[in-house]
C-alpha cells in the first residue's frame, strides 16, 4: 500500500513534465529535419541563399515535384520561408525560426536535467 501511495504522489509531477515535454518537444521539426534529403536542401539553401525551385532542383538527384513538396514541407514548419515573384516560387532559410524553436526544447532538456538533480 506505501508503494500505491508514493506512486501516486509521483504522478502530478510525471504527469507534469510528460505534459510539458509534450508541448515543447517540437516533433513537427524533428520529423522534418529527420529526412537526409529535407536536411540537404536546407544546407544548400544556408549556403546558396534565396533561390527558386528550378535552380534548386538542378543540384538534386530528385523530381522536381519531390524537391518542391520537401521545400513546401519545410516551409509550412516554419524553417524556410516562401515568396513568389512573377511565376516563380523563392525560398530562403528562416534561421530566427529555427533557432527559436531549438532553443526551446534545450530549456526543456535543461529543466529536466535539473528537476533530476
Amino acid at each position: 500500500m506505501r508503494i500505491f501511495a508514493y506512486i501516486q504522489a509521483m504522478l502530478p509531477t510525471y504527469n507534469e513534465i510528460k505534459c510539458t515535454f509534450a508541448e515543447c518537444c517540437d516533433t513537427k521539426l524533428m520529423k522534418i529535419l529527420s529526412e537526409p534529403i529535407r536536411v540537404e536542401l536546407y544546407a544548400f539553401l544556408v549556403f546558396h541563399g534565396q533561390s527558386d525551385i528550378k535552380t534548386i532542383a538542378e543540384h538534386f538527384a530528385i523530381d522536381r515535384s519531390n524537391v518542391s513538396r520537401h521545400l513546401q514541407m519545410m516551409a509550412d514548419a516554419e524553417i524556410l520561408e516562401k515568396s513568389k515573384q512573377s511565376r516563380h516560387i523563392y525560398y530562403k532559410v528562416n534561421l530566427e525560426s529555427l533557432e527559436s524553436r531549438v532553443q526551446i526544447m534545450l530549456e526543456m532538456i535543461r529543466m529536466i536535467k535539473e528537476r533530476r538533480g
